[in-house]
C-alpha cells in the first residue's frame, strides 16, 4: 500500500525550508494492518504513532551471531588504523574522531537510553552538515551507524527528523552503486551494497527497501569480483583498510544469507534470492581476500606497509577484533584452504610442520598493485618480510615474528666512475617469486641510466630463520662502481657494533637479529670492499668496485636459539673450466652460526658450468645448508 508522509504541521511545511519534503512510502505485507488502514485513509499522526508502538515492541532483526565477543560488528576492522576525523563530523558534533560517533550510536543499537537522547539531539546537525558530503570511508561508516540506530531512534526524535534520516540514507544507497570504486572501493562496498541491505535487514516493513536489495546484492558482486581480480584493494595505500574490507564484505554476504552464515528466517523478509547462486566468481573472491587479510596482519593487529594509518601495537581491541572478524570470515568461507590457514594462524607458537604449508602459501606477490609479502608460516606470530616495489625507493618492513626490525624506505646510491647514476622514478619490475617448503624469493628488477640495471632480491627462510637481502648491480665491465643502500630502522630499535668484527645486532624489546654483510671481510682491520654501519636510524651498507658489476648480500640472522653462537663468514673463490672467474661474473659466500653452515652462490652475467665447494651449480641462484654428512640441502635454487 503506498501512502505519503507529511509533517504534523502543515502550514509549517509550507512555508519552512528545513520541512522534509512528501515523499512516497509503500509499506510491505509484513507492516502492522492498522499503520497500514491508517496509512490508507492518510491519518499520518496515527501512522507515525502506530509506526514507533511497532518498532518498539518488535524483535529487532540482527546480523547471524559471526561475531560473538564483540559488542559492535560494524566496529569490526576499523580499530587497527585512525580513521580520518570526517570535517562535517568535527564541526557539527564536536567529535575527535568518527570511532567516538560509530560508539555512541552502537549504544544506542544496545538499547541504551541516554545515548539515544544524545544521538537524537546531535542528529539535526549531523543531517545538515551531511547534505554534500563527500562519499568517503568515515561518512559511509556513519551513515551505516545511523542505519542501525534507525529502530530505536524513532522513540526519540520527531517525525520529520526520523523520516529525513531514512531517506537522505536510501538516497545514499542508491547513489552508492555509481560511485567510482576505483577510486575508494571500501566506501562503495558501504554506500552502494551494505547500507541497503542493512537498511531492508532492519526496516522489511519498508517495500523501498527490500527493492533496494537486488542492486545491492549485483553491486556487491560486481565489486567483489573485479576488484579481487585487478588486485585493486591490495594497492599498498589501502592496505590498512583490509580488514575493514573483509568485515563489510562478511556481513553483506551474512545478510544476503550466502556461505556458511545463513540466517533463520531471512528469507521471509526477502533478503536471500533462494534460486540465485552467487557465483564461484564471487566465492573466489572472497576466499581471496581472507587469504590476504592472514597474510597482512601483523602481530599487534593491524597491517604490514601500513604506517602511515599509524598502527597501535598495543591496542588489545584491535587484536581481538582481528581474531573475530577472520574467524567469522572463515566460517563464511567455508573452504579448506582458508580452514587450513586460519588453523594456524590462531595459535601463538606455530610448530615445525606449519613452517612447510604450501598450499596455500603464506607469502604471496600481488604484481598488478606492487606489492608482496614473505612470511615464515599463517601464524599471526610469523617472521615476515612485506615489500611495496611500486615506487623507488622500495619500502620493506621486516619483523621477527614479535616486533617489526625494519620498516621504511630501502634507499640505495650508486656512483658509476664517480657520477652520479639517475634513478628514475617508476616501479620495479617483478621478476621472479619462488617458494617451497623450505624458502620463499622475491626479485624485482630496475633498469637505471648509463647502462645499469639493479637486480633486488629477497629470501625468507622458515626453518633456518634468517632472511637474505642482495643487490645486485649490473653493469658495462670495466667501470669502478660505488654503491650505498640505506636500511631503515624500525622505530625504536637500537643497534650494537662488535668492536672486532663486521656483524651488527638489531634489538628491539625481546627481539633481536644480527646483519651479517657478506661481500665485506669479516674484520674491522681490513678496509678493503666495502663497511656496514649505523647512519641516520639506518642500516648503511657501502661497497666499491672496479669491475663494473658487484653484489651487496646481507644476511639476517633471527633465531632466538642462535644468538649466543659464534659466527663467521667467508667470500668463496668460484671456478669455471679450471680457471677461478671475476666477481663481476659470479661471487659465492659461506656462512658459519654456531654448528650450522650455509652455501650462497649468484651469477651476475651468464650462467654456466661452475664449481664452489665442491659443488657443480648451473644456475643463476642457490641457497643451500650443510648437512653433517657433507652434503648440501637446497633451500632455495633458481635456473
Amino acid at each position: 500500500m503506498s501512502t505519503t508522509y507529511q509533517p504534523r504541521n502543515r502550514r509549517h511545511a509550507k512555508t519552512s525550508e528545513q520541512a522534509t519534503p512528501v515523499r512516497y512510502v509503500e509499506w510491505a505485507d509484513t507492516a502492522p494492518a492498522e499503520m497500514r488502514r491508517a496509512a490508507g485513509r492518510k491519518k499520518y499522526d496515527a501512522v507515525w504513532k502506530s509506526w514507533t508502538a511497532w518498532l518498539a515492541k518488535r524483535t529487532q532483526p540482527k546480523l547471524p551471531r559471526l561475531f560473538r565477543k564483540v559488542d559492535s560488528p560494524m566496529l569490526i576492522g576499523t580499530r587497527s588504523v585512525r580513521l580520518e576525523t570526517s570535517t562535517h563530523t568535527e564541526n557539527a558534533l564536536n567529535f575527535s574522531s568518527p570511532l567516538e560517533l560509530l560508539e555512541l550510536l552502537w549504544r544506542v543499537v544496545s538499547g541504551k537510553r541516554q545515548a539515544a537522547k544524545l544521538a537524537a539531539e546531535q542528529l539535526p546537525s549531523w543531517l545538515v552538515e551531511a547534505e554534500g558530503s563527500k562519499a568517503n570511508v568515515d561518512y559511509a561508516l556513519e551513515c551505516l551507524a545511523w542505519c542501525y540506530a534507525l529502530p530505536q531512534l524513532a522513540q526519540y526524535t520527531p517525525p520529520e527528523t526520523w523520516w529525513t534520516l531514512f531517506w537522505h540514507l536510501l538516497d545514499t544507497a542508491a547513489e552508492g552503486c555509481t560511485a567510482d570504486a576505483v577510486v575508494d572501493p571500501l566506501a562503495a562496498a558501504l554506500l552502494g551494497a551494505e547500507l541497503p541491505l542493512t537498511l531492508a535487514m532492519l526496516l522489511p516493513e519498508i517495500e523501498e527497501c527490500r527493492r533496494a536489495t537486488e542492486q545491492a546484492q549485483a553491486w556487491l558482486r560486481q565489486l567483489m569480483t573485479e576488484h579481487a581480480a585487478d588486485e585493486v584493494l591490495f594497492a599498498v595505500e589501502r592496505l590498512h583498510l583490509l580488514q575493514p574490507t573483509l568485515a563489510c564484505w562478511t556481513r553483506s554476504q551474512a545478510i544476503c544469507g550466502l556461505g556458511g552464515s545463513k540466517r533463520r528466517g531471512a528469507a521471509k523478509i526477502g533478503l536471500i534470492p533462494g534460486e540465485e547462486d552467487p557465483g564461484v566468481d564471487q566465492s573466489r573472491a572472497f576466499r581471496r581476500l581472507v587469504l590476504a587479510t592472514m597474510r597482512w596482519s601483523a602481530g599487534d593487529g593491524g597491517q604490514w606497509l601500513s604506517g602511515h594509518a599509524e598502527r597501535t601495537p598495543s591496542d588489545a581491541a584491535a587484536r581481538n577484533d582481528l581474531h573475530e572478524l577472520l574467524q567469522a570470515a572463515v566460517k563464511q568461507d567455508g573452504s579448506r584452504p582458508v580452514r587450513k590457514a586460519w588453523d594456524v594462524f590462531r595459535k601463538s607458537k606455530p610448530k615445525i610442520r606449519d613452517l612447510a604449508i604450501k598450499n596455500p602459501c603464506a607469502g604471496a606477490p600481488y604484481e598488478a598493485s606492487c606489492v608482496a609479502v614473505l612470511r615464515s608460516s599463517w601464524s599471526r606470530k610469523a617472521a615476515a618480510l612485506a615489500v611495496s616495489f611500486g615506487s623507488s625507493p622500495l619500502a620493506i618492513e621486516m619483523t621477527d615474528g614479535i616486533r617489526p626490525l625494519l620498516s621504511g624506505a630501502w634507499n640505495f646510491e650508486i656512483r658509476q666512475s664517480g657520477h652520479l647514476v639517475a634513478v628514475p622514478p617508476i616501479p620495479w619490475d617483478l621478476v621472479c617469486w619462488e617458494t617451497n617448503r623450505r624458502a620463499q624469493w622475491l626479485e624485482v628488477e630496475l633498469d637505471l641510466a648509463d647502462g645499469l640495471r639493479i637486480q633486488r632480491g629477497m629470501m625468507l627462510a622458515p626453518q633456518d630463520q634468517f632472511v637474505l637481502l642482495m643487490d645486485a648491480v649490473v653493469g658495462p665491465a670495466g667501470r669502478e662502481l660505488e654503491y650505498v643502500a640505506r636500511l631503515p630502522l624500525a622505530s625504536g630499535a637500537q643497534v650494537a657494533e662488535e668492536k672486532e668484527t663486521r656483524e651488527l645486532t638489531i634489538s628491539l624489546k625481546k627481539s633481536s637479529a644480527r646483519v651479517l654483510p657478506l661481500a665485506i671481510n669479516e674484520w674491522r682491520s681490513d678496509p678493503r670492499v666495502g663497511r656496514l654501519n649505523v647512519a641516520e636510524g639506518s642500516l648503511e651498507l657501502r661497497q666499491q668496485s672496479r669491475e663494473g658489476s658487484l653484489c651487496a648480500p646481507l644476511l639476517i640472522d633471527y633465531s632466538r636459539d642462535r644468538r649466543p653462537a659464534p659466527l663467521t663468514w667467508r667470500q668463496l673463490t668460484i671456478g669455471e673450466e679450471r680457471r677461478s672467474v671475476a666477481r663481476d661474473v659470479a661471487v659465492g659466500y659461506r656462512v658459519q652460526i654456531g654448528v650450522e653452515q650455509w652455501i650462497i652462490y649468484r651469477a651476475l652475467s651468464s650462467v654456466g658450468n661452475r664449481t664452489v665447494l665442491g659443488q657443480n651449480l648451473a644456475s643463476e641462484f642457490k641457497v643451500g645448508r650443510f648437512l653433517p654428512n657433507g652434503d648440501v640441502k637446497t633451500l632455495m635454487e633458481i635456473e
